[in-house]
């Protein structure tokens, strides 16, 4: 952890990777996942992680399932919000049903939807997500919608949103504005 965690260090370590037998890379592999949540949430060990994610795809299953765990605080962190992104592109559908469920969870979408490094999260997880997963999305998101007008980053959110939802935002309307463009439109 300590050599993944240093600033040349972390480049050691993608080297020890690449030259390593099979029996070595395994050992070295099974340190890196299973200290994914410590190293993922350091400058230099993130991009270890990155590079075993990328690099050694059958392990992919293990450190998705180490981040799925701990993936609302990973998300809002400046480093590990990159892995979490990375998780979600190269995942296998159920490592990303896995992720986008725990994403998708409404007690916590409002705090995901405003953070500076989690909407970039919530961002990809719309971008990936399989049909049944972005509806879990599109529910979670739908009541914060007013809220995400007034945001750079809600509206990057929102043309995620236009461009995967077939009627685009247009059916995201609340109840309350539902009324008043109805109560306008009657004047």
């Amino acid at each position: 952890v300590h050599v993944a965690s240093h600033r040349h260090g972390c480049c050691v370590f993608q080297r020890c990777i690449d030259f390593a037998s099979p029996k070595q890379m395994h050992l070295i592999v099974m340190r890196v996942v299973d200290t994914t949540v410590q190293l993922v949430q350091d400058p230099f060990g993130n991009y270890v992680v990155q590079y075993v994610l990328e690099q050694v795809p059958a392990y992919r299953p293990n450190i998705v399932g180490q981040m799925a765990m701990s993936i609302v605080e990973l998300s809002r962190q400046k480093f590990s919000s990159n892995v979490v992104e990375k998780c979600l592109q190269l995942a296998t559908p159920e490592g990303q049903a896995m992720m986008v469920t725990q994403l998708a969870r409404k007690d916590h979408m409002l705090q995901l939807l405003q953070d500076p490094y989690a909407n970039y999260v919530i961002q990809r997880a719309l971008q990936v997500a399989s049909s049944p997963q972005l509806e879990m999305l599109f529910d979670a998101i739908r009541p914060h919608v007013p809220l995400l007008r007034s945001t750079s980053y809600g509206r990057r959110i929102q043309n995620r949103i236009a461009k995967r939802s077939p009627g685009g935002l247009d059916q995201w309307q609340t109840a309350e504005e539902a009324v008043a463009k109805l109560v306008a439109e009657g004047e």
